[in-house]
């Protein structure tokens, strides 16, 4: 499947959705068409995480509970919207955005493409959903949304690709339905969910073992 980049560029990124719903390819600016909205965006992000907002730069008042609890589970969650925890230090990470009146079924094909999925809730409150990073004064992407409740389900992909020199291969996929439905779901993967150990992080200790031995 092809998706049309913010940047206006052509990429075929995008997982193989099922065949019985339509994607209909939109500019993040736009308003949903057909039930479906897709994007991709290129993004570089700060402090290993972004944020999806229900008014722009609604940052929570206990930052830091929200920063640890999006540390031990991998987002975390606070009335202005959802932090979502990324492995990447400083590569440019790819981030489907996907809008739909419904909620879009899971397979077990889906899933074995992701190290981690899982579902939280998610307030729009003005009409539009805010993708923001720490200390950028402006969103590096907007989604146009009915007010209301709705679910946001966060895919994390590329988990186990960062290297000794911080740089990695990590992609997301942000899912987004009105729903009413207020609880967290693990789809994949357990509750407690830090940053995983990276390969050469395992070569490491393992080296240091045998050293010791």
């Amino acid at each position: 499947m092809t998706i049309a980049l913010a940047r206006g560029i052509v990429h075929n990124w995008c997982p193989e959705r099922p065949k019985k719903r339509a994607c209909v390819l939109r500019s993040l600016h736009d308003k949903p068409l057909d039930g479906m909205m897709i994007s991709l965006i290129k993004h570089v992000p700060e402090y290993l995480s972004f944020y999806l907002f229900n008014r722009s730069r609604a940052f929570p008042e206990n930052a830091g509970m929200v920063a640890d609890e999006c540390n031990a589970r991998g987002f975390g969650l606070f009335s202005g919207g959802v932090m979502v925890r990324v492995l990447s230090e400083f590569s440019e990470i790819a981030i489907q955005i996907e809008y739909q009146l419904d909620e879009l079924d899971l397979t077990k094909e889906d899933l074995g493409k992701w190290d981690r999925v899982a579902e939280c809730p998610l307030m729009v409150v003005d009409g539009v959903i805010y993708f923001e990073s720490s200390t950028d004064s402006k969103p590096f992407a907007r989604v146009s949304a009915e007010n209301g409740q709705h679910r946001a389900r966060i895919y994390w992909g590329g988990q186990y690709t960062g290297r000794l020199d911080g740089s990695s291969e990590d992609f997301y996929l942000i899912q987004i339905w009105p729903g009413d439905d207020e609880a967290v779901k693990y789809i994949k993967g357990p509750e407690g969910w830090p940053i995983p150990i990276q390969p050469y992080e395992e070569e490491i200790i393992r080296k240091a073992k045998a050293g010791d031995a």
